[in-house]
């Protein structure tokens, strides 16, 4: 009777972990759909800040006084089921050395006037997705 009572309890432990396996795996599949569609956003958000030029037509921005910050919420990926939020900067940078200033600072004075930094930020809204940034470098 004994053996049958441990038997049941390493068989229960057993199960309870495998169930917790599948329902981790399921997870990190979706978090892995997640990140294809999040970078799809941020080079498509690129590729069109990109082809706008020099324009300010919707959805086209340009810096000038300052750097640009726009966010836009974007329902995607597989029947519009998952929401991504897109936060696009875009800053001059130094032509010498396109990594100054960092982060979303505009350049200011001179060797600041050819080169443009476009950084896109897409965070899945499901926790387990990390966000996913990509980063261009531009000339006019």
């Amino acid at each position: 009777m004994l053996e049958v009572l441990i038997g049941s309890v390493i068989v229960a432990i057993a199960a309870t972990g495998l169930a917790l396996m599948l329902s981790s795996a399921h997870a990190f599949i979706v978090a892995q759909g997640d990140n294809r569609v999040a970078m799809y956003l941020a080079q498509q958000r690129i590729e069109e800040q990109i082809y706008c030029g020099a324009s300010t037509a919707t959805p086209c921005v340009q810096p000038t006084a300052g750097a640009v910050h726009v966010t836009d919420t974007v329902v995607a990926g597989l029947e519009g089921t998952q929401v991504f939020t897109r936060v696009m900067c875009i800053n001059y940078v130094l032509d010498t050395d396109p990594t100054q200033p960092a982060g979303c600072t505009n350049c200011a004075g001179p060797g600041c006037t050819t080169l443009k930094r476009i950084t896109v930020t897409v965070t899945p809204a499901q926790a387990r997705s990390d966000p996913l940034t990509v980063q261009t470098v531009y000339g006019q």
